[in-house]
């Protein structure tokens, strides 16, 4: 009877200490919300967002168009606002499949969401950091808060904030590196589906870099763990290797419906042509280690001091007394030869080291040797392996110090509460003054991008199945500048992407980032890059379904080509801003006979570098060049083609039943695009860069055209099946474990 007694109070105790434990990880999450809505309140607005051109150009039209697409309820696949049409999903930086942007996108404030969509991160990130330090590596809470601050106020982080996917893709770094170290372990074979889910979100919120480095950190904690592993028998450890590896690969298929078509895609990017030269592109030059102790030292993202463009790039601070913590840690963790705090010292300085890139000699041969590095750029980007290493060895450093002699029993003894408090005080403090100078300061309106000052109106209006070209300097970052005066006269201009929002059809585009298509990559260069006045050929602009042509600055060029719009600008500004008519315009489609004699469409083909030689300074021209081909030979007389738009990436042409011959279509070949004529499919073939070609036979009226890839398809049923099979897996092992507790109550 005693026993059973003592048994019962035993159980009473771990249960009370189970619920305080609980309720202590609760409060300090709610303390972690609280400093991140306190350090970054300035997201915790309706109408202000993150300055930077990657966010207004790139990210927040991407966001708008996919939740749009979503509520209108369907997939958007296809993007027709940029490049003559390009492939939207594929592309994986719009992250539609991502679950964060499913929730918060859905509908409503898209603003409010993307801010939410900030702050949900970092407190995810900060959240994922603190279970790691206190409940995996048993630190304790003052520790385990203070290195779970470190990361998301880091100037890394700081610096890209405008690069939402790859703040999203960095939050699940913390959690894949808990879910390893448990899955290692005997057993906890339940953990696998857990692991391969937050890996698959990795994949899916949209920068494959992170994933790479991901996996890299596993990798290297593989090979320091299985010698130095000494806890678990050989049996163990490769049983251990072999559960991270069905992890992985159920999370890769988990992810295929993204990673089928962005592969599928990667063979038109102009990603196909890299080298060790653009592989290595922003590579951390060792001048920028001062920064560790002085963050503004090379300038700030206002007054950048030359040769330091680009700083968000190069973010290191991490705090000075957090800088002093990591070298505590090391120390203590050589002198006590805790293998796992070393594993951390040597990740930073391996990553550190590879972040320097083109500046050291391993780089080049790790990048012979890994065809992974071929496909990113921006070295610098291993910075984030270095801060959360350093995120760790500060925690540990830290309690290191408060267990010295002189905190426990010392004369510091007293001021032992103190300290506690002031450890946190001081990290977010200096972390703080830091971030004043960072471009998230300087918040801009959401709504200037929305409607950037252009006449909307009056080509919407005109007809929905044309492209119009934006003639204009780009700018590198155009709204990085904490005057607001100076930021809205710069929004007074049609900025790439933000046609988008307003689904107005633009020839170019802003795509700098994972799968930028090569042919207008190279398009953009000849007629939009360092040329200062250049002619555009209205002929060529004409086959692409350019009507109209929008500058800022009046062209060279005849009236008989080209015809000036008068309309006055409604704002005061010193540019000049034009709108042309293209005269010799042509629609979506067309037969194909009626450029016969007049233009040679093999000239076009693989390539829209028609126009001679790149001009690399301002002022020079590009050499004009000629489609024709004497004498103009009659075509055959048909009645004209009439379009209708499905939707993004589907139109209906309607011809006369008695007419047959070759249409060419305005739309450049990616895989994917079919033609429907009733219950037959044929695939759109491609003609050159710029059009593609279908028969139409007699007796059919309407012709379908949309964007159908087979390699979405089939990476949804591999995904969806691959879920299914974790659920039904899981729902199994549930089941067994209500069986084996209820068999134990009744016995």
């Amino acid at each position: 009877m005693r026993l059973h007694y003592h048994i019962a109070l035993n159980q009473k105790h771990d249960l009370l200490r189970e619920g305080m434990i609980q309720k202590s990880i609760i409060t300090d999450l709610l303390i972690l919300l609280l400093a991140i809505l306190l350090f970054y309140h300035g997201f915790l607005s309706d109408e202000l967002i993150t300055p930077g051109s990657d966010m207004i150009n790139l990210f927040y039209p991407l966001k708008v168009f996919a939740a749009r697409s979503l509520a209108a309820g369907f997939i958007p696949l296809w993007n027709p606002y940029n490049f003559s049409g390009t492939p939207f999903f594929a592309s994986m930086q719009p992250a539609v499949f991502y679950p964060p942007d499913l929730f918060l996108f859905h509908k409503g404030n898209h603003v409010i969401a993307l801010n939410l969509y900030k702050l949900l991160h970092l407190w995810l990130m900060a959240n994922f950091m603190y279970l790691l330090l206190h409940v995996e590596l048993k630190r304790t809470r003052l520790a385990a808060i203070c290195g779970a601050l470190i990361l998301p106020f880091s100037s890394f982080v700081l610096g890209h904030l405008e690069h939402i996917n790859q703040l999203a893709a960095l939050t699940w770094l913390p959690l894949l590196f808990i879910l390893l170290r448990r899955m290692l372990q005997p057993k906890k074979l339940i953990l696998v589906p857990i692991f391969s889910v937050a890996l698959a979100c990795q994949i899916l919120a949209g920068h494959p870099q992170y994933v790479f480095y991901t996996l890299l950190m596993i990798v290297f904690y593989l090979i320091f763990w299985v010698p130095f592993g000494r806890r678990y028998q050989l049996r163990h450890r490769l049983a251990g290797i072999a559960k991270l590896a069905l992890a992985i690969s159920l999370g890769i298929v988990l992810a295929a419906v993204q990673l089928l078509p962005a592969q599928e895609l990667a063979s038109h990017s102009y990603r196909i042509f890299n080298d060790y030269s653009y592989a290595t592109e922003f590579s951390l030059n060792p001048k920028f280690l001062f920064t560790y102790l002085y963050p503004s030292a090379f300038g700030t993202f206002s007054n950048t001091i030359p040769g330091s463009d680009n700083l968000s790039e190069y973010g290191c601070y991490i705090g000075i007394l957090p800088l002093l913590l990591v070298f505590v840690g090391i120390g203590y963790a050589w002198r006590r030869r805790s293998r796992e705090h070393l594993f951390f010292a040597l990740l930073a300085i391996f990553a550190l080291y590879m972040a320097m890139g083109d500046y050291t000699v391993v780089y080049r041969f790790v990048f012979l040797i890994s065809p992974a590095l071929k496909n990113f750029r921006v070295p610098a980007r291993f910075i984030c392996l270095t801060t959360f290493a350093f995120s760790i060895l500060a925690a540990y450093g830290l309690d290191c110090l408060f267990k010295h002699p002189l905190v426990v029993s010392g004369p510091l003894r007293r001021w032992k509460i103190i300290l506690a408090l002031a450890v946190p005080v001081l990290i977010i403090g200096d972390l703080f003054l830091a971030s004043l100078n960072e471009m998230f300061n300087a918040p801009i309106r959401a709504s200037l991008a929305e409607r950037a000052r252009f006449p909307w109106d009056s080509l919407q209006t005109d007809s929905t199945l044309f492209r119009t070209f934006r003639l204009m300097i780009h700018d590198a970052d155009l709204y990085a500048n904490p005057q607001p005066q100076a930021v809205v006269g710069r929004y007074q201009r049609l900025q790439p992407n933000t046609n988008m929002i307003e689904k107005l059809e633009l020839l170019d585009g802003y795509e700098e980032g994972l799968i930028p298509p090569v042919r207008y990559k190279d398009f953009l260069r000849t007629f939009n890059r360092n040329i200062r006045r250049p002619k555009p050929d209205t002929e060529l602009l004409g086959l692409m379904n350019v009507k109209y042509v929008y500058t800022e600055w009046p062209l060279p060029v005849l009236p008989e080509r080209l015809e000036l719009i008068p309309f006055p600008p409604p704002w005061d500004t010193q540019l000049s801003y034009r709108l042309y008519r293209n005269r010799d315009w042509r629609p979506r489609a067309f037969w194909e006979d009626e450029l016969e004699g007049r233009i040679n469409l093999r000239s076009l083909e693989g390539t829209y570098l028609t126009t001679g030689t790149l001009a690399m300074s301002l002022g020079q021209e590009p050499k004009d060049y000629t489609v024709a081909n004497p004498p103009r030979r009659p075509h055959k007389q048909r009645k004209q083609l009439s379009l209708y738009s499905l939707g993004p990436g589907c139109i209906e042409i309607i011809k006369d039943p008695s007419d047959e011959g070759d249409v060419l279509v305005s739309q450049a070949s990616y895989p994917g695009w079919v033609v429907r004529m009733g219950r037959d499919r044929y695939p759109l073939l491609p003609v050159n860069a710029i059009l593609s070609r279908f028969y139409a036979p007699k007796n059919v009226t309407s012709v379908t055209v949309c964007y159908e890839p087979f390699s979405f398809r089939l990476g949804l049923y591999i995904s969806l099946l691959a879920l299914a099979t974790m659920v039904m897996i899981y729902s199994l092992w549930v089941a067994q474990r209500i069986s084996s507790a209820t068999g134990r109550r009744e016995w």
